[in-house]
């Protein structure tokens, strides 16, 4: 658990049952969103009146199988990528030369579409039309229109298998006569494939010609139009050698005439690419293996004389292998590709090809950084510049666009696919910290990719990067919480990165901005990658457990001094008296413990005597695998979830009496109600607990929920949906006030808290009430539950010492008779 947090709070203050002030509950979820990298998110104070507040940007989309990007009329390059999107089936974008900006245009869910293979074409009615190997009513595939202009998507053609064909890979073209025409890779009389025609006027499909083996199975390719009129194509597989075939097609006939068979050695085989006809009137294209060297070839076919000649054998490191794409020429008449493999550093090259004189020239070797396995086609821009995707590689090895200037022989990355500069992904929560502003951290994205620190104005609603975690020097992946210790200083930790790689525990300035890492976690002595947070306790210290690491590498619990910056390790946790593998962070109770759980205990830690002791022990009926931290409710009791066990093996609720030392199952998670809460659970001002699981609900992607801790009532509150955001991880909410322009001295006019701010000793005085005749009664705590101050006894002048707790804000409840008094108290 964060420990004392720092938090900005305004509750709700009802006087004589009139409402003054709202407050609002903010969390994050690890996907989902906008561009499927996760929300920061509001609620009201009940959980109801869900707002997105951010959507976490990345370039959504990724690992473009087989594609080429499309010049498009308005002047920008469309295309697909069979990865990304909230619905994980792929994206629709917009990429444009000019500004380099990428625009996430349409996602496929399945049903319209998913995993599309092939490119794009803009027809004569200037619609984009595609087609996806995957999804629609059958599972098999879809054909669509795209307007550019009003963004509108529309499913023309469900693929269903032997009627109309399954699993398109290639891209559709326009003929002559206006109709598209297209193949799928399987489906059909045969089950090896079709070719098809479609009327983009009426919408009316037409099967022309069912592959049967011996003519060809499972084309992948495109289909090109030559200038003689027919439509030329190739097979993967089939004909008489069963490694491919080129095939024509007569648009007016309906006749399909197989013109060659592939052989393997000398002459290539298994043709993933596409046809084009050049300025020679010549066919080319490349097939992915055979050849001399069994690296693909590129090769000529004269539609005239129906003569194939091999030109040019790959082979490997020196100069590319395995070609899945096609060729483009360029206005000198020379001829560039891609191969998906070889060249120096095996990751693919880039080359030009001469068809006169049958000269190869290398001209990029792809390394992994810039791109890797190069599987598509390259395009010319309307600025003269040929442009790319690789399938893998880049930042995020999501793949990556690519330029090429054929003049300077230059070939530039332009963009990660999966890039986030400003950070994605949060695994952690929110913190309010003493200057009202939203703190927290992303696990993935940033300049290194590592992560980022960021802080949110929930008042502005502006989104600041603070800072960029390495990798090497400062971290990565941070999975927890900041915190805000009593020096005003955040504190927090990353799972991985630091010199050993097991994580590292850094402070962090909001004022100055200033980064400093305290400690490399390094396995042995004080254990590897944490993914809790810390928590400062009575006694000053900061301390949290590793997940791994220590004598028996099962975690440890350690004790950080901010002051002197020395961490000492207090316990080695051992799998049989202590537990192992903890996941949370420490809570210290109202009794001065600290509390926490490993994957299969609840244990006890005296601050003081360095005693641990194990007090509950989970197995799968009463839960197992608690991954976040407890919370001390206003009942005295502790409340927790476990990410798995329970009736239906799917988490818990539970409570734990510190008192009698008895945990009791209070509610089992299952399915519709939502799955396996990595989170915590935090008491808001209502009384109620709220929380976030993992997985689950409605939609799959987890819910949100409040859980009653006086009925032990269970009430789901959201379903997400990708939309509103997915996949909670890590988390938990946190509550903070609602702006209405209530004057802060309006909210004194019930309780007198002075002096305010304070460096620990208050007096408050009580004008509102005769709180001596009242069934009075105060409490100070903070959003998470943790009880700093409680006393039944309630006169009209009292003194609390908030001396050992942590600088920054907290809350004062005055409840009575007539009903309750929220004012807040500022200790610095």
């Amino acid at each position: 658990m964060p420990g004392k947090k720092i938090i900005l709070f305004i509750f709700s203050i009802i006087l004589n049952h009139t409402l003054y002030a709202q407050t609002r509950l903010w969390g994050m979820t690890r996907e989902g969103g906008q561009y499927s990298a996760g929300v920061i998110f509001s609620t009201d104070g009940s959980g109801d009146n869900y707002t997105v507040e951010r959507s976490f940007y990345r370039i959504d989309g990724g690992n473009p199988v087989q594609v080429a990007l499309l010049p498009a009329n308005d002047g920008m390059l469309y295309g697909m990528a069979s990865a990304g999107g909230v619905h994980k089936a792929g994206v629709l974008f917009q990429y444009d030369p000019v500004t380099s900006t990428y625009v996430k245009r349409f996602e496929f869910d399945g049903m319209n579409g998913s995993t599309p293979h092939g490119s794009l074409i803009q027809a004569g009615d200037d619609k984009l039309y595609g087609m996806t190997c995957n999804g629609g009513a059958h599972d098999m595939g879809v054909l669509f229109q795209y307007d550019p202009v009003s963004s509108v998507y529309i499913k023309k053609l469900d693929f269903d298998g032997t009627g109309k064909g399954s699993n398109p890979r290639g891209a559709l073209v326009q003929a002559t006569d206006g109709m598209l025409y297209g193949t799928t890779s399987s489906g059909g009389a045969h089950g090896k494939g079709v070719l098809f025609q479609y009327n983009p006027i009426t919408s009316s499909y037409s099967k022309k010609f069912d592959f049967d083996g011996t003519n060809g199975i499972s084309p992948r390719t495109s289909l090109v139009q030559a200038n003689d009129g027919m439509l030329y194509g190739m097979t993967y597989e089939g004909g008489a050698n069963y490694i491919g075939v080129v095939f024509q097609y007569d648009p007016v006939t309906s006749t399909c005439i197989k013109k060659f068979d592939f052989d393997g050695t000398p002459n290539g085989c298994l043709p993933y690419g596409s046809l084009i006809q050049a300025a020679d009137g010549m066919l080319y294209g490349m097939a992915a293996r055979g050849g001399m060297n069994d690296q693909g070839v590129i090769f000529q076919y004269n539609p005239a004389t129906s003569v194939y000649t091999k030109k040019f054998d790959f082979a490997g490191t020196a100069n590319g292998t395995g070609p899945l794409g096609s060729l483009l020429q360029h206005s000198d008449g020379t001829l560039y590709g891609l191969t998906a493999a070889g060249g120096a550093i095996g990751n693919g090259v880039l080359f030009r090809f001469d068809p006169g004189s049958s000269a190869y020239t290398k001209k990029n070797d792809f390394d992994f950084i810039n791109g890797n396995t190069p599987d598509g086609c390259l395009v010319k821009a309307t600025n003269g510049l040929f442009y790319g995707m690789t399938y893998g590689g880049g930042a995020n090895d999501m793949g990556v666009i690519f330029k090429y200037d054929p003049a300077a022989s230059v070939c530039t990355k332009v963009l990660d696919f999966g890039d986030a500069p400003d950070g994605c992904t949060p695994y952690g929560s929110l913190m309010q910290a003493a200057d009202g502003m939203l703190y927290g951290m992303t696990r993935e994205g940033g300049a290194n990719q590592s992560g980022v620190i960021f802080q949110y104005n929930p008042l502005a609603s502006v989104y600041t990067k603070k800072f960029d975690f390495d990798g090497a020097v400062h971290g990565s992946w941070p999975s927890g919480d900041l915190m805000q210790a009593n020096n005003g200083f955040l504190y927090g930790m990353t799972e991985r990165g630091g010199i050993n790689d097991r994580g590292v525990l850094f402070q962090y300035d909001p004022v100055t901005s200033g980064y400093i890492k305290k400690l490399d976690f390094d396995e042995t002595v004080n254990g590897s990658r944490p993914f809790g947070s810390l928590m400062q306790a009575s006694d000053s210290m900061l301390y949290g457990m590793t997940h791994a690491g220590g004598a028996n590498d099962l975690g440890v619990l350690f004790q950080y001094d901010p002051a002197l910056s020395i961490c000492t390790k207090k316990l080695d946790f051992d799998g049989t008296t202590n537990g192992s593998l903890p996941l949370g962070s420490l809570l210290q109770a109202a009794d001065g413990m600290l509390y926490g759980t490993t994957s299969n205990t609840l244990f006890q830690y005296d601050p003081a005597t360095s005693l641990c002791t194990e007090k509950f022990e989970f197995d799968s009926i009463n839960g197992t695998g608690p991954a976040g931290f407890l919370i001390q409710a206003t009942d005295g009791m502790l409340y927790g979830t476990t990410h798995a066990g329970g009736a239906v093996d799917k988490g818990i609720i539970f409570q734990y009496d510190p008192v009698s030392a008895a945990c009791t199952k209070k509610f089992d998670f299952g399915n519709t109600d939502g799955n396996m809460p990595y989170g915590s659970l935090i008491q808001a001002s209502d009384g109620m607990l709220y929380g976030l699981v993992s997985d689950g609900g409605a939609e799959g992607r987890g819910v949100l929920f409040q859980y009653d801790p006086v009925t032990s009532t269970y009430l789901k509150k959201k379903d997400y949906n990708g939309t509103n955001g997915a996949y909670p991880h890590y988390t938990h909410l946190i509550e903070i006030p609602m702006a209405n322009g209530i004057a802060e001295n309006d909210l004194l006019n019930a309780v007198h808290v002075f002096p305010n701010p304070t460096e620990g000793k208050v007096k408050v005085q009580c004008t509102k009430y005769d709180v001596q005749s009242s069934n009075a009664g105060i409490i100070v705590y903070n959003f998470l539950g943790e009880i700093v101050y409680k006393s039944d006894i309630v006169t009209p002048i009292l003194y609390i010492d908030l001396s050992f707790q942590s600088n920054g804000i907290y809350f004062l409840k005055l409840e009575t008779s007539a009903g309750q008094v929220v004012s807040k108290i500022v200790k610095r």
